[in-house]
């Protein structure tokens, strides 16, 4: 993440099963708090969503 980067509040509703998935992936990777878990979690995903597009 970029450590300067403004942060936006936002209300999301999670399905219970994506929280305790979530949850575990903060606990083995030792991350601070769930935000930071969705983090990077969502910029994994974006990155390998780049890498899967076809060149045109």
């Amino acid at each position: 993440m970029v450590e300067d980067a403004k942060l936006v509040k936002k209300l999301i509703n999670y399905p219970d099963y994506i929280v305790e998935q979530v949850e575990d992936y903060r606990y083995e990777n030792r991350l601070p708090n769930f935000s930071a878990a969705v983090i990077e979690l969502i910029q994994k995903g974006l990155e390998a969503s780049k890498k899967e597009e076809p060149a045109e």
